[in-house]
């Protein structure tokens, strides 16, 4: 493809494809490009910072930027990525971790990031994504504490974890925390609360054998 063509088609920079379906909070496909030199667009990707997932089943965090000399194809971990343009500004990004393929040329490099589980864009205010977002990292940092007396065993874990499983085990872990909310708390996030329900159910056949949270990690 022409890197005109490319300008056209990535106007910000960057394109998040649909989700899958009206309850997904996220999207399955995040594309990203990165030229040579700014482009003058709304949002000029700059670079972007991953956790990959290790040949040794561990994490190693990268920073993917213009031109790309690594391999054209890898694993990403679960947690939030921040793609920040050259002016500074910022996008956060959260995925429960997925296959990147990476093509790049003189003229530009294109990062293609693909799950089974959605992508997240990550925006101000109370949300419904927002707030499973944040429960999610609270939960991740849970896990982490609890195999604290297992040095390396939740990074080896998390790189090795299918992100549908991931994902739906976290979906159960917030609606159980949000069902012992009291109930002033609770009716802030009703909306939230029908989004971790509907995912769950629209989910469950093609989760055959779910496990709990602390199952995986």
């Amino acid at each position: 493809m022409l890197s005109s063509e490319l300008l056209n088609k990535y106007d910000l920079g960057y394109l998040f494809y649909p989700p899958r379906r009206e309850s997904e909070p996220g999207h399955p496909r995040l594309d990203i490009l990165f030229m040579p030199a700014p482009t003058g667009r709304h949002f000029d990707p700059h670079r972007v910072e991953l956790s990959m997932c290790s040949s040794q089943h561990g994490i190693e965090f990268a920073s993917m930027r213009h031109p790309w000399r690594g391999s054209e194809s890898f694993r990403i971990c679960a947690g939030q990525m921040d793609l920040e343009d050259h002016k500074g500004k910022s996008v956060e990004v959260f995925s429960f971790g997925g296959e990147v393929s990476v093509e790049s040329r003189d003229e530009y490099t294109l990062c293609v990031l693909t799950s089974p589980a959605p992508i997240m864009s990550i925006f101000s205010g109370n949300s419904p994504v927002n707030l499973f977002t944040e429960e999610v990292e609270i939960l991740l940092a849970q896990r982490r504490a609890a195999r604290s007396l297992q040095p390396g065993e939740f990074d080896k874990r998390l790189a090795s974890v299918d992100p549908l499983s991931l994902y739906f085990a976290c979906l159960q872990a917030a609606l159980g925390r949000y069902k012992r909310l009291p109930p002033s708390d609770s009716l802030v996030g009703t909306d939230y609360a029908h989004m971790l329900r509907e995912e769950i159910k629209n989910l469950s056949e093609a989760v055959k054998h779910p496990y709990s949270l602390e199952e995986i990690l």
